[in-house]
C-alpha cells in the first residue's frame, strides 16, 4: 500500500495530523466496528475535516483516496477466507515493533464498541488479547492496562504476551470481523 500522498499531507503538520500507524489502526477499527457509519465519515475523522460533497476542489483527494484504499484492503483481507491483514506499525529505536500508534488508532475507532466487545468476547482468549492490545495505547487506557498487568498474579505471562501483541493482531481482527458479521445477521 502506498502512503505517499498521506505522508506528504501528514508531514505538513506532524504534531496535529495522525501518523500512518495510528491512521492504519483507526481504519482497522473501522473495519470491525459495530457502529453504522459511512466510510467518508471514518476518513474525514482521520483527516480532521467535515464530510462534504459540494464538488469543490479537494486538496485532500490523494490522502483520502489512500485511506479509502487501505480501508477497503483491510475489509477485503478479512472477508476472503484467508486473512492477509498486516498492520502498518512503527519501529522503536531498538528495531522492535511499536504498537502504540496502531493500538491508539484502533481503540479510538472502536472505543464506543468496547463494552459490547467485552460482552461478546467474555471468557474467550480474544477478550484477553483485546485487553493486551489496549496496554499499548497512549493515554489513560494504556496506563490502566499496564498497571493491571503489573499487579496481576500472572504478570510474567501477560508481559510476554504483551511484548508479542503485534503477532496476534491479524487473528484478533479476524475474530472481531467474523463476530461482527454474525451479530449483523442476528440484528446486533
Amino acid at each position: 500500500m502506498s502512503w505517499i500522498s498521506y505522508q506528504e499531507w501528514q508531514r505538513e503538520d506532524p504534531q496535529n495530523r495522525p501518523g500512518i500507524s495510528l491512521a492504519d489502526g483507526y481504519l482497522a477499527g473501522a473495519a470491525v466496528s459495530l457502529q453504522v457509519r459511512t466510510d467518508d465519515v471514518w476518513i474525514a475523522e482521520i483527516l480532521g475535516v467535515e464530510v462534504t460533497n459540494d464538488g469543490a476542489p479537494d486538496e485532500l483527494a490523494g490522502p483520502r483516496r489512500e485511506l479509502m484504499s487501505r480501508l477497503a484492503e483491510a475489509r477485503s483481507s478479512l472477508t476472503t477466507g484467508q486473512n492477509t491483514y498486516v498492520p502498518t506499525l512503527d519501529a522503536s529505536a531498538d528495531g522492535e515493533f511499536d504498537l502504540s500508534g496502531w493500538a491508539s488508532g484502533f481503540l479510538e475507532a472502536t472505543g464506543s464498541d468496547l463494552d459490547m466487545w467485552l460482552y461478546h468476547l467474555a471468557g474467550s482468549p480474544e477478550c484477553t488479547l483485546l485487553g493486551l492490545l489496549g496496554t499499548h495505547a497512549v493515554g489513560p487506557m494504556g496506563d490502566a492496562g499496564k498497571a493491571h498487568i503489573a499487579a496481576h498474579e500472572k504478570r510474567q505471562d501477560l508481559e510476554m504476551l504483551q511484548a508479542r501483541s503485534w503477532e496476534f493482531v491479524p487473528g484478533l481482527l479476524q475474530v472481531l470481523y467474523d463476530r461482527k458479521v454474525e451479530l449483523g445477521d442476528l440484528g446486533a
